[in-house]
């Protein structure tokens, strides 16, 4: 079996103190020896092991660069101050007995070679078991430190994770809590659209029972000869109407048309208005007769009330209305005189109300004149539909071309830009010509512009898109979308063929009401 051995060389340098020395060792270690970290190598093989040693000082303590050399020191240290390690040579068969070493000094390199020979090994694992635990103990040490700071780190993004998730959770919960509050909303108000629906139609049914309550007594009135019951009227006599008047003072004067001229007055303790009606003809008459046939039977809010007549000279007594026409403020150019858009909804609305109330009296009532000049304003804006000269009882025989109920004219009246085109051109007065004239009066409320060409002119914007362009600005500024519902409210009533416009009583009113109700 083949051995190799680690090699011991020491290399005395001289220097000025015998102290300071340097040493190189070769150890030469059998080849059967075990290697602590690694398996034997095969037969013939060596393995050298090299280190350099610290100088050594003058105290006697080593200087050492690592643990294997410290090592090294200290196995060898003990022969050290006796005895110099030298080459071995083998000796020649040359040599003299002076030239061989004495018997001690072979002695002391065979004991010394016999300690090598027997525990290389040892110090082999020594060397490696101290080298590693260097290493390992440096490598430890700044594991923990790396492991410290990977920790330090771990636990702040935990942290900021933690945080994370708790803002997130606080969020969620806020977002489901205002979703249920939505929820919440949007089923009251979806509860509260529905209550005002109720409402609606309760109240349309109420108008609609108040309505027939009223034709029946007047029915039953009439039946039974009985007017005392219906007549809200009183007869004044004409030193009653000039004392009113003040012997018609002309400073009393508050407007004089065709038809006569309408005086303020104080009559009975009641501040009123006297029309004194011009007689033309026996035209005037009847229309005198027809407008107390008709007021002082009807009665509604948007209604002007006639308190009374005199017979003679024919004179009607109405109550006084403080705010003169509709057509006052919108013909006004004074700033004063000028109705927001809120106020002409209103009056709209009322006007609405009022000529379905009339077309739906037993016989129906035609006013047959709306127009700006007969719609009056009280003390608070309140309209009051006047002047039904020319108004027409409706019976139910009569019917017009398109199977409606009608009275035919052979001399149309009214006022030319609001009267019916079809009256105009069969002269069949229906309800259906109080809707034409509903229609351009709700056009001129919208926009103040003249009767003539309005409904195209209205319809041409909508087309264009530029309906906001023509919209009267002194009305404050319309919401475009509730000015653009009624424009075409407005524009159905104005169609040409009657059988084309809606019914005031029921379509109409509908969508004003809607339109009103979105507006508080």
């Amino acid at each position: 079996m083949h051995q190799f051995w680690l090699h011991l060389k020491v290399v005395l340098t001289p220097c000025q103190n015998r102290e300071d020395q340097t040493a190189e060792a070769i150890v030469e270690v059998p080849t059967n020896a075990p290697s602590p970290t690694t398996p034997a190598l095969g037969a013939g093989k060596s393995v050298f092991l090299k280190s350099r040693s610290a100088t050594v000082q003058r105290s006697g303590t080593a200087k050492l660069s690592n643990p294997f050399q410290d090592l090294m020191r200290r196995a060898f240290s003990l022969n050290a101050d006796r005895h110099a390690v030298r080459p071995m040579v083998s000796p020649s068969p040359h040599s003299t007995p002076s030239d061989q070493p004495n018997v001690e000094c072979m002695l002391e390199r065979q004991d010394t070679s016999q300690e090598l020979a027997t525990s290389p090994s040892h110090h082999l694992q020594l060397i490696w078991s101290v080298y590693h635990t260097g290493h390992s103990s440096l490598s430890n040490t700044l594991l923990e430190e790396e492991l410290e700071k990977v920790q330090d780190q771990q636990n702040k993004v935990m942290g900021e994770l933690h945080s994370a998730l708790e803002e997130k959770l606080r969020l969620e919960s806020q977002f489901a809590e205002t979703n249920e509050r939505r929820k919440e909303l949007e089923l009251k108000i979806i509860a509260a659209n529905e209550m005002v629906q109720i409402f609606r139609q309760e109240r349309e049914l109420l108008h609609i029972e108040l309505d027939n309550a009223l034709q029946k007594a007047e029915e039953v009135s009439r039946i039974k000869g009985d007017s005392s019951g219906t007549m809200y009227f009183s007869e004044f006599s004409i030193t009653e109407i000039k004392e009113a008047v003040q012997n018609f003072d002309p400073a009393l004067k508050i407007g004089e048309g065709g038809c006569g001229t309408v005086y303020r007055g104080f009559l009975r303790h009641t501040l009123v208005a006297i029309k004194i009606i011009k007689f033309h003809s026996m035209h005037s008459s009847q229309e005198f007769q027809q407008e107390v046939k008709v007021l002082s039977k009807v009665r509604h809010p948007n209604l002007i009330t006639l308190i009374g007549a005199c017979p003679e000279p024919c004179t009607l007594v109405y109550e006084y209305i403080p705010n003169g026409s509709l057509e006052d403020w919108l013909r006004s150019s004074d700033r004063v005189k000028q109705l927001p858009w809120q106020a002409r909804l209103r009056i709209a609305t009322e006007l609405c109300s009022v000529l379905a109330f009339l077309h739906s009296w037993k016989p129906s009532i035609v006013h047959g004149d709306v127009k700006p000049g007969n719609i009056l304003l009280d003390a608070h804006f309140v309209s009051k539909l006047s002047d039904f000269g020319i108004c027409r009882l409706l019976s139910s025989g009569e019917r017009s071309s398109n199977n409606t109920t009608a009275v035919h004219l052979t001399n149309p009246k009214g006022t030319f830009g609001y009267m019916d085109p079809e009256l105009l051109v069969e002269g069949n007065l229906t309800i259906k010509s109080d809707v034409y004239s509903f229609g351009i009066i709700l056009l001129e409320l919208l926009t103040k512009r003249p009767t003539s060409g309005i409904a195209n002119v209205v319809r041409r914007a909508i087309s264009a898109g530029t309906l906001e362009t023509i919209l009267d600005p002194s009305a404050g500024g319309w919401p475009y979308m509730l000015a653009k519902d009624l424009a075409h409210l407005a524009l159905r009533c104005c169609e040409m063929s009657r059988r084309n416009r809606p019914d005031l009583r029921s379509d109409v009113w509908t969508v004003l009401q809607s339109i009103s109700a979105s507006c508080q």
